[in-house]
């Protein structure tokens, strides 16, 4: 049973989802690069209660920079719209590694 997320949001904020799936040839995203804006948030899923792994390489565009399979919401961009900056990051599960990229627009 899924527990009940108690995060209040903020009024007209929708959420990404961001599926890992793993593959013989490591982790794939169901989106790559993700485009988040102002009042969005992402939500990086992966099995149930298995560790993943999610580390922005530099700067993060969100207040943290590592999620993970306990903490998977990016929470809403703190960096002003850029559409050709690419905040790169790392997914890590069992599979392996990918790279992929967030681009706040």
């Amino acid at each position: 049973m899924k527990k009940k997320d108690k995060r209040k949001k903020k009024a007209g904020s929708s959420t990404i989802t961001v599926t890992i799936t793993d593959t013989p040839w490591g982790p794939q995203l169901n989106k790559e690069p993700v485009y988040v804006g102002d009042g969005e948030e992402i939500d990086w899923q992966y099995a149930p209660s298995t560790p993943f792994t999610v580390e922005f390489k530099h700067k993060s565009p969100f207040k943290r920079g590592t999620f993970d399979h306990k903490h998977p919401h990016s929470g809403n961009p703190t960096v002003s719209a850029n559409p050709h900056k690419v905040y790169r990051y790392s997914v890590k599960t069992n599979a392996g590694k990918v790279d992929p990229g967030v681009i706040v627009h």
